[in-house]
């Protein structure tokens, strides 16, 4: 942000989720949305992917209350529609079930049947608890600390 721009150019480059979507913000973070889209929708036709069967999952904080959830579940969905040319539904996972999902299947976190575990994600305003029991999340709460 340190070069000479033009008067009608304008770089908006702290993207964050926001409860606050004004049409401004709203209209940034379709593009922004249809842009990975787009990006996913090649990459997945490089490599031979079928499309039509592409499902995306998308990932939301836990303070995210049921309406910026929904809100947020709109843009992805119509964006998706829009670029892939499907009519299923985006699915949306908390960030704390994420990093647990992925150690699990790859391996790297084998817990026990009985054993219980936590993920604490602290991000850039909150942080976030997930407890996992029966290797399935049980509990979890978000507080404004991070």
């Amino acid at each position: 942000e340190n070069t000479a721009e033009l008067p009608q150019n304008r770089f908006v480059t702290n993207l964050k989720w926001s409860a606050e979507l004004d049409p401004q913000g709203v209209a940034r973070i379709e593009a922004f949305f249809r842009e990975i889209l787009l990006l996913l929708r090649h990459k997945a036709a490089l490599h031979g992917g079928i499309l039509e069967d592409t499902r995306v999952v998308w990932f939301a904080p836990l303070s995210f209350d049921g309406f910026l959830r929904n809100q947020f579940q709109q843009v992805w969905d119509e964006s998706f529609q829009q670029v892939f040319k499907a009519r299923r539904p985006t699915i949306c996972l908390t960030e704390s079930v994420a990093p647990y999902y992925y150690l699990t299947a790859t391996n790297q976190v084998v817990p026990n049947r009985d054993e219980n575990v936590v993920n604490i994600d602290i991000g850039g305003g909150t942080t976030d608890l997930l407890l996992f029991a029966d290797q399935k999340p049980a509990y979890s709460t978000s507080f404004r600390f991070a």
